[in-house]
């Protein structure tokens, strides 16, 4: 291995997570788990469970809480990687 160059590029899909987190990004001033469903492939139970552990963080907050879990809109608050 002496004399190789480390290769620093990803290669291969991105993980569940990494979609989920970039569609966030992406609608950051408004979005559902039925919308980050849609755009990232995932299921809104992986989603539901994603945005308990990033609400626990701060890096989300609920804003508006009509009926039904999936309609429920939060707000990316903090931007905390890529």
């Amino acid at each position: 291995m002496a004399g190789r160059t480390p290769h620093l590029l990803v290669t291969g899909t991105k993980e569940p997570r990494q979609r989920m987190w970039e569609s966030i990004r992406l609608l950051r001033p408004g979005f559902s788990i039925n919308d980050i469903a849609r755009r990232s492939g995932q299921q809104p139970n992986d989603i539901s469970r994603y945005f308990q552990a990033l609400t626990k963080a701060g890096i989300i907050k609920l804003i508006e809480c009509p009926k039904g879990k999936e309609s429920r809109v939060f707000a990316l608050v903090s931007d905390e990687g890529a």
